[in-house]
């Protein structure tokens, strides 16, 4: 199980900063960005775990960053410190932001396309 924290502390170490290097604003946003990012992500969340997702379904969700996750590992190793790296940054550093955007939605994609193709993957690597 990780928490939101250790998804948030993956993302500084993607933008070359340490916890508490100027991050309280990072920090006070993450978990409206992750909300975000978890509901884009819930289908293929289902699919990598190899679960068949319900009509009805319950957005996992985020309140502070002690909250746990239970996602695939995947997403949480790759895709959530990626998309939540990508929009903190955004306003700030455009240029920066899109790069992250654009690893982000690249793996997404992968993802995706393995989905269709009825392939799943164990991550051998992470940043």
């Amino acid at each position: 199980m990780t928490t939101a924290r250790e998804i948030f502390q993956r993302s500084l170490a993607l933008l070359g900063q340490e916890p508490g290097e100027n991050t309280e604003a990072f920090e006070r946003r993450a978990p409206r960005i992750l909300n975000l990012l978890l509901a884009e992500l819930v289908e293929l969340d289902y699919w990598l775990k190899g679960e068949k997702m319900p009509d009805t379904v319950s957005v996992p969700s985020v309140e502070t960053l002690e909250d746990p996750l239970e996602l695939d590992e995947s997403i949480e190793w790759m895709l959530l410190p990626l998309g939540l790296a990508a929009l903190l940054i955004q306003e700030e550093e455009g240029a920066r932001g899109s790069f992250f955007l654009q690893l982000y939605e690249n793996e997404r994609e992968t993802l995706r396309r393995r989905r269709r193709r009825g392939r799943r993957h164990k991550i051998l690597r992470s940043f």
